[in-house]
């Protein structure tokens, strides 16, 4: 829709690979710019760590917590 002369693009949420990729994508068809090589070469690095971590993780189940009030200090 370009109501606004701003063309709408829909899509999954730039999370994880999959859909970074796509969102990626999509920049590169609206602007006709091509992506970043920074952005490709830490792409490449993740799907290597990704791959050299599989059989660490794999059928794993991990929670993560955050605490804001938690500065990296070992006090109470």
């Amino acid at each position: 829709m370009t109501k606004y002369g701003v063309r709408a693009v829909v899509g999954p949420p730039p999370v994880g690979v999959r859909g970074t990729d796509a969102f990626l994508k999509a920049l590169r068809e609206i602007t006709g710019k091509p992506i970043p090589q920074s952005l490709l070469q830490e792409r490449g690095r993740l799907i290597d760590s990704l791959a050299d971590t599989l059989h660490h993780t794999m059928m794993k189940k991990v929670a993560v917590m955050g605490d804001p009030a938690w500065r990296g200090k070992n006090e109470p």
